[in-house]
């Protein structure tokens, strides 16, 4: 009769890989709260007083644009890490399977 039970090496895997995509998605969120914390004005580069150069304008803009999407990209790997982990420790439940030779 084969046994009812858990695998515990996918269970304890699964916990793992899902608690690490937990940790990478609160990594990103407290980079982005970092990113959003900024004032424009700092985010860009402007100073009071001086003139706007909008090839520096354009370059912080870049800048920003390109952590955006850098953020969006870890939160997207995060989610996946921890979408696996919740699978591999349900995988690692063995369903009560009756023996043909009963």
């Amino acid at each position: 009769m084969a046994s009812k039970g858990r695998d515990s090496l996918a269970s304890f895997l699964g916990v793992i890989v899902f608690l690490a995509g937990v940790t990478v998605i609160g990594l990103a969120l407290w980079q982005a709260w970092q990113l959003f914390s900024l004032t424009p004005r700092d985010s860009l580069g402007l100073e009071t007083g001086k003139p706007i150069d909008f090839g520096s304008v354009l370059q912080h803009f870049g800048q920003v644009l390109i952590r955006i999407l850098l953020l969006v990209l870890i939160a997207g790997i995060g989610s996946t890490l921890a979408n696996r982990g919740a699978r591999m420790y349900a995988s690692g439940h063995r369903p009560h399977t009756p023996d043909p030779d009963e």
